[in-house]
Formats: C-alpha cells, structure tokens, sequence
C-alpha cells in the first residue's frame, strides 16, 4: 500500500509541476516553501515503507527534482529555477533524514 502511495505522490508532484494556475502567480513569495515541502514528503516516503526497494526509491527520488525542472522548460508560461532545485534537493535531503533519526532514537 505504501508503495503504491509513493508513486501516486510522485504523479501529484509531475502534475503539480507541470500545469499552470494562476494561483501560481499569487503565491510567489511562499514558492521555496511548497518546493520544500513537495519533496520533504517525497523523502519521508521513500523511508517510509517497506524495507524494500530502498535503493530503487532513492534513485528515483533524486532524479524526479531534475526532471521536473527540464520539463518545465518545455511548458508555456513555466520556467526551470535553480533555486527551486536547491529547495526540492533541501527538503529531500531533510526528509529522509528526519526519518533515520526518528529511526535511531526509536532504537536508542
């Protein structure tokens, strides 16, 4: 099941990456805030499951941030920001090591 979570997460975020709304414009300012958060989720799934296909979880997560920037080169009225990439990697990084620290201090 958990799986299964990870996968449709990762579609929200394609969809959410890929489409324009004029939302968009209107919540400028919070931007680094959703693209943290977007991807802070997406590393906590990838721990977050089964024991298995970790190493698989992980590739794909770290190449889903740079595939949904190029995308958005391709996309009227969408552009690729390295910050952007810089927040997605940040909230990766912090959620997969939110979840191993969790982890330790359970075992501790």
């Amino acid at each position: 099941m958990i799986n299964f979570l990870f996968f449709i997460y990762i579609g929200i975020i394609f969809f959410i990456s890929t489409i324009y709304i004029d939302l968009v414009n209107k919540i400028y300012y919070y931007d680094s805030y959703i693209h943290f958060t977007m991807y802070f989720l997406l590393g906590v799934f990838v721990l977050f499951q089964e024991k298995k296909n970790y190493l698989l979880k992980l590739i794909l997560a770290l190449i889903i941030p740079l595939l949904t920037e190029y995308i958005q080169n391709f996309i009227d009225l969408r552009r690729s920001d390295v910050i952007d990439l810089y927040y997605n990697y940040l909230g990766l990084f912090l959620g997969i090591l939110t979840i191993v620290l969790i982890r330790y201090v359970r075992k501790t």
